[in-house]
């Protein structure tokens, strides 16, 4: 599940999604209005499975709020 926080602190939003371990989503697209999500698979994971890789990948999701850019470091 991905949980969108209102600036009031409150959960505004849960949107389903099919990856259990999701490291990093993050803002894209010419817009901003498109969450990307990868997934992560332990070998565990993978064994129980059966060696399948169900679950596993980089996912995209178009959302009405857009994000915004990361900074970049300059250091």
């Amino acid at each position: 599940m991905l949980n969108r926080w209102a600036s009031d602190g409150r959960l505004d939003r849960q949107i389903p999604c099919p990856a259990r371990r999701r490291p990093c989503p993050c803002f894209g697209g010419p817009d901003m209005k498109t969450i990307f999500i990868t997934s992560l698979r332990q070998k565990r994971e993978r064994r129980e499975a059966g060696g399948k890789a169900a679950h596993r990948g980089i996912f995209a999701l178009e959302v009405e709020v857009p994000g915004v850019p990361v900074a970049k470091f300059k250091g």
